[in-house]
């Protein structure tokens, strides 16, 4: 028989997306309208990734959203066969890439729609937005992952 499980936030392997949940929740909105948006400061010019609500270089609380480059390009991967969180074990193997962007920033992420065999650095990818398990309320989440161009 199976039990009602409690949600604790702390154990959600997945960021929280919402308004009433996160200040980041404007990531979250671009994402869901299909574009990678970050944080760049409007001080120091710094653009950073993960998206910031303070510049780590400056201090500054002086930010904006700006979207990311539309391409990147794979700096380096690796395949996962084992060692996957409990929603990913039946969909291995999983490849994992760092992303590099013409703006300066790396992305760690999945990538999606690929065999491990067809990946290799320097290969060309754009934004593939998954869905992950819903949030403590039961409201739709997403995240970022990568295809092959």
């Amino acid at each position: 028989m199976a039990e009602k499980m409690t949600y604790y936030t702390a154990m959600d392997s997945y960021p929280q997306q919402y308004e009433d949940t996160t200040q980041l929740y404007k990531f979250y909105d671009y994402l869901r309208e299909g574009k990678l948006t970050t944080t760049k400061c409007k001080d120091c010019g710094a653009i950073h990734w993960p998206p910031r609500k303070i510049c780590p270089e400056c201090i500054s609380d002086n930010l904006e959203w700006v979207d990311m480059p539309e391409v990147g390009t794979i700096y380096s991967y690796t395949v996962a066969y084992a060692g996957l969180p409990p929603e990913l074990v039946d969909k291995a193997p999983i490849v994992y890439a760092l992303v590099d962007f013409d703006n300066g920033v790396r992305i760690f992420s999945g990538l999606v729609d690929c065999e491990p065999e067809s990946v290799s650095t320097g290969l060309k990818v754009e934004l593939a937005v998954g869905e992950v398990p819903p949030d403590q309320l039961g409201r739709k989440r997403i995240s970022p992952y990568f295809k092959l161009v």
